[in-house]
């Protein structure tokens, strides 16, 4: 089955949403500076946690068992509205990152994408789903109703998958830009 073809079999499988939602859970580049572009302000990470953990190859079938992940949990907020636009997850292979990315990552308050950024680094992105979801924690954490977009993700550093990422979208955010 083709990229494009899984892409539209995705879309097919969750409620109709705004362009805006569909542009942001398609992004294969920076989603802070894409969040910035539509909601017009600058956008802060908000680190909510940051631990080293181990995980099962259910929750990841690239890693080993005894493999040191990186887990790290934020908010991409407006800096001058406070307006949480997205919840993250990631899971990071630390030891396949470069080491300026990999101490940034762990001593600044940087987006993953910034970072990128910051040191021209080739990455490649595999959407692995895009779901839409209905969830009181997701509701409470965003303080909105409705439905919630989430895609998943994996972000490839020197052809290897270095970061599996999950993220909530609040569909309503979006709707009303």
């Amino acid at each position: 089955m083709s990229v494009i073809t899984e892409i539209k079999r995705m879309k097919a499988n969750r409620a109709k949403d705004t362009a805006l939602i569909d542009l942001a859970l398609n992004n294969d580049g920076s989603v802070a500076q894409l969040l910035g572009s539509i909601f017009k302000e600058s956008i802060a990470i908000d680190l909510l946690k940051q631990k080293y953990c181990r995980i099962s190859t259910e929750q990841w079938d690239d890693v080993d068992e005894n493999e040191g992940i990186l887990m790290r949990n934020v908010f991409l907020k407006g800096e001058d509205t406070d307006t949480r636009y997205i919840y993250a997850s990631s899971l990071i292979r630390i030891d396949k990152l470069p080491n300026e990315f990999a101490d940034d990552l762990l001593n600044k308050k940087l987006g993953i994408g910034e970072i990128i950024n910051k040191y021209a680094i080739e990455t490649y992105r595999r959407i692995i789903d895009i779901n839409t979801i209905d969830s009181n924690i997701m509701h409470a954490m965003f303080s909105v109703k409705g439905d919630i977009s989430c895609r998943v993700y994996k972000i490839y550093i020197n052809k290897a998958p270095a970061m599996l990422i999950t993220e909530y979208y609040p569909n309503e955010l979006f709707a009303s830009t």
